[in-house]
């Protein structure tokens, strides 16, 4: 669905396309199926998309104009696999009342309304944006990464506001070597001979934690389960000194509305995909900091006895 290209002069660009992707057993490799689907209405990377039932769904953003210096337009799509070929459309929805992003996380859950029956609904978690200065270059400490979450009814079109993402201690060995953090400037910046040690914990702790580009999926016991994330705390830093992603995969509650900590990645990663396959939850590949990716397959086997 979309995503990312590049020219003949190796410049990225969004694209609209949607490709099936099969895998044939016999010749042992992928087949790529052009054109499957009607292109998004419009071109579109980092987005977050989920299948509810016989439906597809895709929340992205954009900008208004060339002139824009973030992501400051809202979209969300949905096309009915049900329908016969040349039927099938993209239909615009309601978007979520919170800001533009892309790098949102995307689920689907069993919830239960007051006094109706249980169905299936959208999940829509945390993202993040990026920023231009006024003379239209990226400004790193001018980012933005939610730590919201929201709900979509199908059946009423309408989205309701959850808990937002917890405050988290920082578990992870976080090395400021050489840095100092200016807090006016949101940055991290080279430390002076008599500038003191920023201390991780005492700016970060007690504030909720981002998890962009993070990847989701229930559990089926009435959780959502979120894995790692990008909290944007430390984005100012060159990228070689970032550090790795958080491991924490947080589960919430869809029912009482609630997080807490569900357990941990044996090897955090980010910008990736979720899937169900065999009786397990797959992650194959991934970021595992900034810029350094990794081949490994991480699968896991829920206990079905978990209270």
């Amino acid at each position: 669905l979309g995503g990312e290209s590049f020219d003949a002069s190796r410049k990225n660009h969004d694209v609209t396309g949607v490709l099936r992707l099969t895998w044939d057993s016999n010749k042992k490799q992928i087949q790529i199926e052009d054109d499957f689907l009607p292109p998004l209405p419009r071109a579109t990377s980092y987005h977050g998309g989920a299948i509810l039932g016989d439906t597809i769904y895709v929340a992205a953003s954009h900008t208004q104009d060339e002139n824009s210096r973030r992501l400051d337009t809202k979209a969300f799509w949905s096309l009915n696999l049900a329908l016969p070929k040349d039927r099938r459309k993209w239909k615009s929805l309601p978007t979520w009342p919170g800001k533009p992003r892309y790098k949102m996380a995307m689920a689907t859950a069993m919830f239960t309304e007051k006094e109706s029956s249980p169905r299936e609904q959208l999940f829509l978690i945390s993202g993040g944006t990026w920023v231009k200065d006024e003379s239209g270059e990226i400004d790193l400490s001018k980012f933005e990464y939610f730590d919201d979450a929201f709900r979509f009814d199908p059946a009423t079109e309408k989205w309701t506001e959850l808990a937002s993402l917890p405050k988290l201690k920082e578990m992870r060995d976080i090395d400021t070597t050489g840095y100092r953090y200016d807090d006016g400037a949101h940055s991290w910046l080279p430390i002076g001979e008599n500038d003191s040690k920023s201390d991780v914990h005492a700016l970060f702790d007690d504030g909720p934690r981002a998890a962009a580009a993070a990847v989701e999926i229930n559990d089926g016991q009435g959780r959502v389960l979120l894995f790692s994330g990008s909290t944007g705390r430390y984005v100012t830093m060159n990228v070689k000194d970032r550090p790795l992603f958080p491991a924490e995969v947080l589960g919430y509650d869809v029912q009482m509305n609630r997080w807490s900590v569900a357990g941990k990645m044996p090897s955090a990663v980010v910008t990736t995909g979720i899937t169900r396959w065999n009786g397990r939850i797959v992650i194959a590949s991934g970021e595992i900091r900034p810029g350094v990716q990794t081949r490994k397959v991480q699968s896991l086997t829920l206990d079905p006895a978990r209270p």
